[in-house]
């Protein structure tokens, strides 16, 4: 009996300090004008490593070009799952 009280109370309390990551629509100035994007927040995690992570992730999708200046830009991505084997850019800003 105590050991599932224990282990209850273990769950609610790591349940309770996971992070949660909100994800939005909005028009934001990105890409040389306006246009629909996804806004991430990510809690507690550095500038540096967010960068590092993204421009690993567009490598993974075969982007031909990364360009880390203040917006990064992944040009001729494969993101199978969106647009089948056609290429897309994807610019983002962090």
């Amino acid at each position: 009996m105590k050991y599932t009280i224990a282990l209850s109370l273990f769950l609610i309390a790591l349940t309770s300090f996971a992070q949660k990551i909100k994800v939005n629509e909005s028009d934001e100035r990105i890409a040389g004008g306006k246009n629909p994007a996804l806004v991430v927040s990510i809690y507690e995690a550095g500038v540096d490593d967010v960068r590092s992570k993204w421009k690993s992730l567009m490598k993974d999708y075969k982007a031909k070009k990364v360009d880390m200046s203040d917006e990064i830009k992944a040009d001729n991505c494969v993101i199978s799952a969106i647009n089948d084997n056609n290429s897309i850019d994807i610019s983002a800003r962090i």
